[in-house]
């Protein structure tokens, strides 16, 4: 920084821009974690405003930053998909879940806590040496030391409730506030012909009470994907602790208005409460189905046996056949589910057609190849047009050089 200059005026902007460019220009794939190159970036700023580096007379060493910043983390980057066989770098045959990568190193740099975590060969961290030097030590950083996973890409069907908890919640809380109040017969008083008011309006609102548990369980499903010395359990920590509270508050009234009085002497109070439940669930609702999971409370059968189903009188006794009026009723509410699901999905999958021929013609695609013959015909396109090349070393059948490829390409893109 020229004399005179204070940090904010243009000179300055413009001399950061031209170190964070020079920085990005040579950062080789340490640029796919940007996080980490603005730490390596702030770094190098601190150093250069240093009273040290302003004094220096001769000139850094060439390939400094190279050799002490790119080399490392590209080194480590590279250890984790490939190990050396034969002299030759061969891709890990590992589980996508153990390998640190791009991700994981980026969110090192997200907290603190992360920060804290690169220490030097001797164990000193870099954030206890003081700003201006933190530069010149790179090269002794303990990388392998310092990061680790932050996300376990797990292949479970728990992946649909974690992603998909909001799609959950508006479907079946919606489904739920509609047979609720449109079922009154299934809650009423024995031998009383309908339900009181305070009920409906109850068991109807036991909906945010469902939202609620679904949220419960896909944030329990979530502690399976992250572990647990990282940061963000914290936050669903956070969160279980909020979210038995709110399942309290959607539940409470039902238990007055069912169990203690439902207004049939004509008290006002059941009603009064369970109106107060209806604000309650439908805000819990439209939080948790409209809010990420993430940004709350915080940032962060077998056929031989079908001829005993009339009865089983082994395992249930007559229990099935003296409620078959409530079991009968079960498999209705579950197959209206059901249809309720596919009725959104289909108008989904509508208007998913309507927008992809659309967005196809303007990309100059033809609709009418079908993705059957898209996708069967890709191996044999990828070994074509990428691997059969003329002086291609045959050392391999085509269909291990294509899955090699196509490996490759997961890999890069997640």
């Amino acid at each position: 920084m020229a004399p005179g200059h204070a940090p904010n005026e243009p000179y300055d902007r413009l001399r950061q821009i031209a170190l964070y460019l020079l920085c990005w220009g040579e950062a080789a794939q340490v640029r796919f974690v940007p996080e980490c190159l603005c730490f390596i970036f702030k770094c190098a700023d601190d150093y250069y405003r240093s009273p040290e580096c302003q004094n220096r007379q001769e000139p850094v060493p060439e390939g400094l930053y190279l050799r002490s910043v790119v080399k490392p983390l590209y080194r480590f980057l590279r250890d984790q998909g490939y190990e050396v066989q034969d002299g030759k770098f061969v891709r890990h045959e590992k589980v996508h879940e153990d390998i640190i990568g791009y991700d994981d190193v980026n969110q090192l740099f997200w907290y603190p806590e992360g920060i804290a975590r690169i220490t030097l060969n001797d164990r000193t961290r870099l954030v206890d040496l003081p700003p201006a030097q933190r530069f010149m030590k790179f090269d002794k950083v303990d990388w392998n030391r310092a990061f680790f996973k932050t996300y376990k890409e797990k292949r479970t069907a728990l992946q649909l409730l974690v992603h998909f908890n909001r799609i959950w919640i508006l479907h079946i809380s919606l489904f739920w506030y509609y047979t609720a109040y449109n079922s009154p017969v299934i809650y009423c008083r024995t031998g009383v012909a309908d339900a009181t008011a305070a009920m409906k309006w109850s068991a109807s609102m036991l909906g945010g009470a469902v939202s609620t548990v679904i949220m419960m369980c896909a944030t329990l499903a979530e502690f399976t994907f992250i572990p647990t010395t990282w940061n963000n359990t914290l936050h669903l920590s956070r969160r279980l602790i909020f979210l038995p509270i709110v399942l309290g508050l959607n539940t409470g009234p039902s238990f007055y208005v069912f169990i203690a009085n439902d207004s049939s002497d004509g008290s006002s109070l059941p009603l009064i409460l369970a109106i107060v439940q209806f604000f309650i669930a439908v805000i819990a609702t439209l939080l948790f189905s409209i809010i990420p999971s993430g940004c709350m409370f915080g940032d962060r059968v077998a056929s031989k046996s079908r001829k005993y189903l009339a009865s089983q009188n082994r395992l249930f006794g007559t229990g099935l056949c003296s409620n078959h009026a409530a079991f009968t009723l079960a498999i209705m509410f579950i197959m209206d589910l059901v249809l309720f699901f596919l009725n959104t999905y289909l108008w989904y999958v509508v208007w998913s057609a309507v927008f992809s021929t659309a967005h196809s013609f303007v990309l100059g695609l033809s609709i009418w190849t079908p993705w059957k013959d898209i996708f069967t015909r890709l191996p044999k396109c990828i070994y074509t047009k990428v691997l059969a090349t003329g002086d291609m070393e045959v050392k391999y059948k085509p269909k291990v050089l294509v899955l090699q490829v196509w490996n490759a390409a997961l890999n890069a893109s997640t």
